[in-house]
């Protein structure tokens, strides 16, 4: 079963909350920003194209009939990506803590290239 609880504090998350937030949704007890990790997308990404291709493939056989035999089976395979890739994830879920970029200065205090703000009454404009 899916890992469905905050990896820092253990609080348990809804299922439909961590598909609708995949990219950042704070946890509600300790307010860390979570995201599902990356193997979660590309393995529910890889099930999702899996499942359009079949659908593809099974539509592609049926004769519809006029000019829906070739837009039928290329609707039928995007339904099934945008339907089985979720439903993946509500059952296979992995949450991580969000990693997000250093707010610390690569070099030094001040950032290169950059004059420091005038302040109030130093005469300079």
């Amino acid at each position: 079963m899916a890992n469905v609880v905050c990896p820092v504090c253990h609080v348990k998350l809804p299922r439909t909350a961590i598909v609708a937030y995949s990219y950042g949704m704070p946890c509600p007890r300790c307010g860390r920003v979570l995201e599902l990790s990356r193997s979660s997308r590309l393995l529910a990404s890889f099930v999702g194209l899996a499942a359009a291709w079949l659908a593809y493939d099974f539509a592609r056989v049926r004769h519809w009939g006029g000019s829906l035999d070739w837009v039928a089976p290329l609707v039928v395979a995007v339904l099934a990506l945008g339907i089985v890739s979720p439903l993946f994830l509500l059952f296979s879920a992995d949450l991580v803590e969000l990693q997000g970029p250093s707010t610390k200065p690569a070099h030094g205090e001040a950032s290169h290239g950059h004059m420091p703000a005038a302040r109030p009454g130093s005469g300079r404009h």
